[in-house]
């Protein structure tokens, strides 16, 4: 496995693709790092963050904040009882 990711080629051409993809209307990670400013900053983030990439991969070691995220699913059931609430808002306020 660790020779696999040796032979992945990242660059900051790559890096920089990837953060201009991030749109800026969606919420912030775990570490409230928005996407609109992460883009924003991005001639300063491509090089420190390839290098990070970079040494990740020619070791096979992940940073452990890679590794956590804040995950929150929304059951089809919540999704339509979040829909009919607002319909019923709706309906309310423009009555």
């Amino acid at each position: 496995m660790m020779d696999e990711l040796s032979n992945i080629s990242i660059d900051e051409i790559t890096v920089g693709k990837k953060l201009d993809k991030l749109r800026p209307d969606k919420a912030a990670n775990a570490k409230d790092l928005s996407p609109r400013f992460l883009a924003e900053l991005k001639e300063e983030l491509c090089h420190p963050v390839t290098k990070i990439m970079k040494a990740s991969f020619d070791t096979g070691v992940v940073p452990d904040d890679w590794k956590t995220a804040n995950v929150c699913p929304i059951f089809k059931s919540y999704l339509q009882i979040v829909r009919n609430m607002k319909l019923s808002v709706m309906q309310w306020f423009f009555t």
